[in-house]
């Protein structure tokens, strides 16, 4: 179920690269896998971004995203 983007937890480390990959809705693109980094923390500045290339969006919904599945042996 897509949920606000204002209920989404934001990071709190700057440039955490590791912050959680969630599923991001952005009406210029539709539904992208991405992350949210704290760009400045004083500022309370975030980007979302997706892809290789951290292309940048303004989600307006977000969802989180399902368990990986197991590893096959």
């Amino acid at each position: 179920m897509w949920r606000s983007i204002d209920t989404y937890e934001k990071p709190t480390d700057e440039w955490d690269f590791d912050h959680p990959l969630a599923l991001f809705y952005s009406v210029e693109v539709g539904p992208v896998v991405g992350r949210c980094i704290l760009v400045d923390k004083e500022d309370a500045e975030y980007k979302f971004q997706y892809g290789r290339s951290a292309w940048e969006i303004e989600p307006t919904h977000w969802m989180p995203l399902p368990p990986n599945p197991p590893k096959s042996s």
